[in-house]
């Protein structure tokens, strides 16, 4: 499976958010339904499959959730009651499947973007161009993703940074070097998972200045995901610290 889908920021302050499991498997439908229209077979009857829907089972969902089904069906319940998603059920009997619609899925995965480029290569096909210069075109059009993906990054942690965070708003180009590596490890949702964790986490609140290392930084960022940066540490609570002739204070340091 290839491409990518977008996710709007006011997805951050959704009730899903409350729930990681919920809030990963919304994702996860995001990326799983049709991203264009096909055709299934059900007993001796064929359905169109359009964008934004899907004909995967219960237990095809299950699967992927890595659930039981009536886990997905009490998720799709909810969902549905939330006018989310509507159900609907294709085929007869034992031909028969849940059909997923993603409601207003158009409206938020608008394709204008791809259609543009696809009107911009069919231009450059008759203009007489040839396909020896197919590498360059895909390296140009990853380059392109990438300051897409890092500029959509940097967007998103400028909206909910911290007044303690520093302000990215004029970054280094070693910075947004330093972004677009982690884009080889990460997809750019987990990188935003990375700053949503950043923001939420305790053991940031007391720092004079929450430096760029200190979330984009690999190592940094695989423990924000993990959530050991979730809470502060007794000592960086600043409560008292016995010794043998006095009592001190711990101070709250800064991971470099």
């Amino acid at each position: 499976m290839s491409g990518w889908i977008k996710i709007h920021r006011k997805l951050v302050a959704h009730w899903l958010r409350k729930d990681p499991v919920k809030f990963t498997w919304w994702v996860i439908m995001l990326l799983e339904v049709n991203h264009s229209a096909n055709k299934i077979s059900l007993g001796n009857s064929i359905f169109r499959i359009e964008r934004g829907q899907s004909a995967k089972s219960l237990r095809s969902w299950a699967a992927i959730f890595e659930t039981g089904t009536k886990a997905v069906t009490n998720f799709f319940d909810l969902l549905e009651s939330d006018g989310m998603i509507t159900r609907q059920t294709l085929g007869k009997g034992k031909h028969s499947t849940t059909l997923i619609n993603i409601t207003n899925y158009n409206e938020y995965q608008g394709c204008s973007e791809t259609q543009g480029l696809t009107q911009d290569y069919t231009q450059w096909q008759r203009e007489g161009h040839t396909n020896k210069n197919e590498n360059n075109t895909k390296n140009e059009n990853n380059g392109k993703e990438e300051d897409a993906a890092t500029s959509e990054i940097l967007n998103f942690y400028q909206e909910i940074k911290k007044e303690n965070f520093v302000d990215l708003t004029n970054i280094s180009e070693r910075e947004k070097m330093d972004i677009k590596k982690l884009l080889t490890k990460f997809s750019v949702d987990k990188i935003k998972e990375v700053i949503i964790a950043a923001t939420e986490s305790e053991y940031y609140q007391d720092f004079n200045l929450v430096k760029f290392a200190n979330i984009f930084r690999e190592e940094n960022a695989i423990k924000l995901l993990r959530g050991e940066f979730k809470e502060r540490k007794k000592a960086d609570k600043g409560e008292p610290v016995s010794t043998q002739n006095h009592t001190v204070t711990a101070q709250f340091r800064n991971i470099e």
